[in-house]
């Protein structure tokens, strides 16, 4: 039997806020899982990041047109 009281939750927290009013309009955490090699923690973090910033650009919606490159 594994003793799961070491485990930890690996996990990042980002919160978007209005600048004006400081009230937190989006909290996203991401969660990274656990492995013993460094490699693998490593790439477990990066997948966690990716789906966040994913989240993110799913909320912003579409990027808007830059007028400086037409």
């Amino acid at each position: 039997m594994s003793d799961d009281s070491t485990l930890s939750d690996s996990q990042f927290r980002l919160f978007i806020r209005d600048a004006k009013s400081h009230e937190t309009l989006w909290g996203l955490t991401g969660h990274a899982q656990g492995a013993v090699l460094q490699s693998n923690r490593d790439k477990n973090f990066e997948e966690a990041l990716a789906e966040v910033v994913f989240e993110v650009q799913r909320i912003a919606g579409p990027a808007a047109a830059d007028p400086a490159k037409n």
